[in-house]
């Protein structure tokens, strides 16, 4: 019902909208060309540089080991496959380098903001990406205690493993590789959804631009926010770790719209979903399906 309600629109499309804000911050952004190596600063142990991406340190810092991961591709919607590898592969030798120097920071995280209505400061391709000591942010760490608990109550059983194994069940993953998709059931907004593996890598990158190409082209969907955590530095699958990878990524409400996506009810109550998780689901399976074919 929620839903439902009448909301006041914009005249414009959110898809011409998003066509010349991109087109607009081009003109002069930080990170476009060569401008990045006048404008943003260097790690301690250097910038980082691939073929695709590199590194910037973050100014504003909101951790001691904070930096950035920018594309080299200004538009953060039209990602090819390679373009996300590429983010993700400099990250993870980020993580290494800066593991190497202050081993007590462990603890490996991500986000990801794509255009203002997410909260993104500029425009422009980037990870923000950070090395916690010891211990994760909060709903990160929060689950990872809860996931320690449940194993101590349900003999040594892993609460991960027994997550996806409920939605597979319920018939709300989608594989790709080693990696799932799930359009999980305790979304934060209507948009969410989540890819789990045991590693960062190539499935993981094909999960992402499938799930990008089917909200961006399919349900023309032009903003959304990313997390994701990897397990903790000083554990190796070898040794076993109790967390997977993870991310969850949730799509905005249209960028046009003049209403914030969340309220009083989802900040102080609690999240109020207003899609239906089969119908995200079978959404996101025929565009994936698709493009696979």
């Amino acid at each position: 019902m929620r839903s439902q309600r009448p909301q006041t629109k914009s005249e414009q499309s959110a898809e011409s909208y998003t066509s010349k804000l991109m087109e607009e911050s081009k003109k002069n952004c930080d990170f476009c060309g060569k401008n990045y190596l006048n404008s943003t600063a260097e790690d301690s142990f250097g910038r980082l540089e691939r073929t695709l991406s590199y590194t910037a340190a973050n100014t504003f810092k909101y951790d001691h080991w904070h930096t950035l991961i920018v594309s080299r591709n200004h538009d953060t919607l039209h990602l090819t496959e390679d373009e996300i590898g590429d983010m993700f592969e400099l990250a993870k030798e980020w993580f290494q380098k800066a593991y190497a120097i202050e081993q007590t920071y462990t603890c490996p995280e991500m986000i990801w903001d794509a255009m203002p209505k997410s909260g993104a400061s500029q425009m422009h391709t980037h990870l923000q990406v950070s090395l916690g000591f010891d211990i994760y942010y909060g709903n990160i760490e929060r689950i990872r205690q809860g996931a320690r608990l449940y194993a101590q109550i349900n003999n040594g059983r892993n609460y991960f493993n027994d997550y996806l194994y409920v939605h597979q069940a319920l018939g709300l993953t989608i594989p790709i590789g080693n990696v799932h998709i799930i359009a999980h059931l305790t979304p934060i907004k209507d948009l969410e959804i989540m890819i789990v593996g045991e590693k960062l890598e190539k499935d993981f990158y094909k999960a992402l631009h499938l799930i990008f190409r089917t909200f961006v082209d399919d349900l023309n969907e032009y903003s959304f926010s990313f997390g994701m955590h990897l397990p903790p530095m000083n554990e190796s699958s070898s040794s076993g770790h109790e967390l997977p990878v993870s991310c969850r990524l949730v799509f905005r409400n249209p960028v046009t719209n003049l209403r914030a996506d969340m309220n009083g009810l989802d900040l102080y109550t609690s999240s109020v979903i207003g899609k239906d998780r089969y119908v995200l689901y079978r959404q996101l399976k025929e565009g994936i399906t698709k493009r696979q074919n």
